[in-house]
């Protein structure tokens, strides 16, 4: 190991420490029989109270709330945006590239590592570690390095440190149960820094600056990512999006599955960012974001479907009349 990068020798120092860890707690279930109780996709449904009464254990509780919420939290909704910001930012000005792997992606830790690190460091606090003394100093290094900067990045010779960001901007992602959140700002970078460096996310989704200042209905046609080009027509509105871009309606309907809320189809006209030729498929969604209000959103569809319920069943690979039949989706 002596002779591999840095980057790979941290790595390996962290597999292990973790491999440790879970093995220890491996111990300590079958030492307490039926401490897991439920999987974790049950504990997901749940929150942590409610989790505890209907008798799911609270070791199951604690990798839940612990574990899965702030893997989401961190990994997902904010490295991801960031580690996409970033590369474009090295991609279009990089004079060092010891930044970068061998296969061109960027390799960092830092902030992040707080995913992996608070969930064993809970499991300790709330008595169900038994970890090694050795193991909890070498995980006691990995905390302070997440709590005392931002992102770093490891070299032989060199070490690259980040400030933390001056600015954060979140929501609750809606529909969970343990505090989840994701990147969101209407109004400028959800993620900043002093140096004016910064990612524009909407609702998790990274998008570029015009998104935010000026999405027109040419830019959004010309847009190729599918994400991004559905985060510019929310911010413009469905309704001036399809009046802009002359969208004919084929045929609307009350959806079924969303009580209150409308169905409607239309004719797509055609676009490289599109794909072949198809229909639009406008629906509300079921479930009301964090602030009540209930977001538009437009779908892909066949081209030979014409009838809005059969759409939406499509989308679910359900037929209309199943379709039809829901009391609720989601």
């Amino acid at each position: 190991m002596g002779l591999w990068p840095l980057a790979a020798r941290l790595a390996a120092l962290e597999d292990g420490l973790r491999s440790r860890l879970d093995a220890r707690i491996r111990r300590a279930a079958v030492a307490w029989p039926g401490s897991w109780g439920a999987g974790t996709g049950t504990v997901s449904m749940y929150g942590p109270e409610d989790a505890v009464l209907s008798g799911i254990s609270d070791r199951s509780v604690v990798a839940v709330t612990a574990g899965q919420s702030l893997r989401g939290t961190l990994i997902g909704a904010v490295v991801a945006p960031l580690r996409a910001a970033l590369g474009q930012a090295i991609g279009e000005d990089a004079e060092d590239d010891r930044l970068t792997a061998a296969d061109g992606t960027i390799t960092f830790r830092g902030q992040h590592d707080a995913a992996w690190v608070g969930y064993y460091d809970i499991r300790r606090r709330s008595g169900f570690g038994g970890y090694a003394v050795a193991d909890l100093s070498e995980l006691d290094a990995w905390a302070a390095l997440a709590r005392s900067a931002g992102w770093w990045w490891p070299g032989e010779g060199l070490c690259v440190m980040a400030e933390r960001p001056v600015e954060v901007h979140t929501e609750p992602l809606a529909g969970s149960h343990h505090g989840e959140l994701r990147l969101h700002h209407a109004d400028g970078p959800a993620v900043g820094f002093t140096d004016g460096f910064g990612a524009n996310v909407l609702h998790g989704t990274p998008v570029p600056e015009w998104v935010l200042s000026g999405p027109t209905v040419d830019r959004i046609r010309a847009e190729l990512n599918i994400e991004v080009r559905r985060s510019a027509i929310e911010r413009l509105g469905w309704d001036a999006y399809v009046r802009g871009a002359g969208m004919a309606l084929v045929a609307s309907s009350p959806d079924p599955g969303n009580p209150g809320a409308e169905l409607q189809l239309y004719d797509d006209l055609p676009s490289k960012g599109w794909g072949a030729p198809g229909r639009v498929l406008v629906v509300t969604n079921g479930t009301p974001e964090p602030g009540g209000d209930r977001r538009r959103y437009g779908i892909n569809v066949p081209g030979n479907l014409d009838d809005p319920v059969g759409a939406a069943a499509w989308t679910y690979g359900l037929t209309g009349e199943l379709y039809a039949t829901l009391v609720r989706r989601t």
